[in-house]
């Protein structure tokens, strides 16, 4: 399934009004959305991350977390996606 850039844009805004309302399973269906159609979506990929720590899936997030770094952020959300994943391990202890 391929999106237009239209539709990617909705979806991902979409999908943060609903992250932002507490409709975390509807936010994560629309990322999950955008990441079929392009697996390098790096907006994507961030929201996704993001809303799995919200659910506390922390495995999940963690993989998330580092499958958004090697699509490369900028230095800022680098530092925040290693502060939790950092966070995320040590829940996991």
């Amino acid at each position: 399934m391929e999106l237009s850039a239209e539709e990617v844009a909705t979806k991902l805004s979409d999908a943060r009004k609903a992250k932002s309302e507490g409709d975390i399973d509807t936010a994560l269906n629309l990322a999950t959305d955008v990441i079929k159609s392009d697996p390098s979506n790096v907006e994507a990929n961030w929201l996704a991350a993001w809303i799995l720590a919200s659910k506390n899936d922390t495995a999940l997030a963690i993989g998330q977390f580092e499958r958004v770094l090697k699509l490369g952020l900028d230095a800022k959300r680098a530092d925040q996606a290693r502060a939790a994943v950092n966070r995320l391990k040590a829940r996991e202890e």
